[in-house]
């Protein structure tokens, strides 16, 4: 599960989620991307109020970043924005991990760590992330997720160029 220890606080209280019971509220919200979070049914996982819970406070560590900053980037990827992906995405790191007893997740393209997080919201989970983290917010997620959420052991980041990146991981 993710961490609740973080310094971002996340007002809205959390809900009961099983299979077939609808939210009655956004966890975390309000937020923008609040729909994965009122339709959590469709991914039927208990876990994903704390992760709606998580990316609410992710953002708006992202929003502070880019509110003092001079130049503001502009928020980029967004597997929060296709619930049946992140739906499909979990129920295939379940069954990695049953069969295995764990799993590590390689993406390219960190972004603000949206995907990150519901990866390691599973146990057992390790997130190798490869990115140029060149926007300017995409830093102070990174500190948010391995720091203040305490998941710096399940997360490995390789920056630069994916091109050269991903190959040095792999050999």
């Amino acid at each position: 599960m993710i961490s609740q220890n973080n310094n971002v606080s996340a007002a809205a209280p959390a809900a009961v989620v099983g299979a077939g019971v609808r939210l009655t509220m956004d966890c975390g919200g309000p937020w923008i991307y609040a729909s994965a979070c009122r339709e959590a049914t469709m991914l039927q996982q208990p876990f994903m109020c704390q992760v709606c819970r998580s990316w609410a406070a992710l953002d708006r560590v992202v929003s502070a970043h880019n509110h003092n900053t001079s130049k503001p980037s502009k928020l980029s990827g967004g597997i929060f924005l296709y619930e049946a992906q992140a739906a499909q995405a979990i129920q295939l790191l379940q069954a990695i991990i049953k069969r295995n007893g764990a799993a590590t997740v390689c993406e390219t393209g960190f972004n603000a760590g949206h995907s990150t997080l519901l990866f390691l919201a599973l146990p057992n989970t390790t997130v190798v992330t490869f990115d140029t983290f060149q926007r300017g917010y995409q830093r102070a997620a990174l500190r948010y997720i391995r720091h203040d959420l305490g998941l710096d052991s399940r997360l490995h980041v390789g920056v630069g160029d994916t091109r050269h990146t991903v190959r040095s991981f792999a050999e």
